[in-house]
């Protein structure tokens, strides 16, 4: 039967893993296999990944509309002295 472990456990793990100890080492001493803790670790970085990713789409989003609103106020300002110059 597989082991099941809580959130904070593989929080704490994948912690460890992040530091010089050699992941063998963890492994031995919780009774986790190295591939798991490898698992989680790549996992860890991935939502990571994922929560900047969103963070930075809505940020460009959020600079796209801005870009898009001076522009259509600068094609409304070039009408406006085309037609003066006429």
């Amino acid at each position: 039967m597989a082991k099941r472990f809580n959130d904070d456990f593989k929080q704490m793990i994948v912690d460890l893993a992040q530091t010089d100890m050699p992941l063998a080492e963890i492994a031995d001493s919780y009774s986790v296999g190295v591939s798991t803790i490898q698992k989680w670790v790549k996992a860890s970085q991935d939502n990571k990944l994922q929560s900047t990713t969103s963070a930075d789409v809505t940020k460009l989003r959020q600079e796209l509309a801005a870009a898009k609103q001076e522009n259509d106020i600068l094609k409304k300002s070039l009408a406006i002295f085309a037609r003066k110059i006429k």
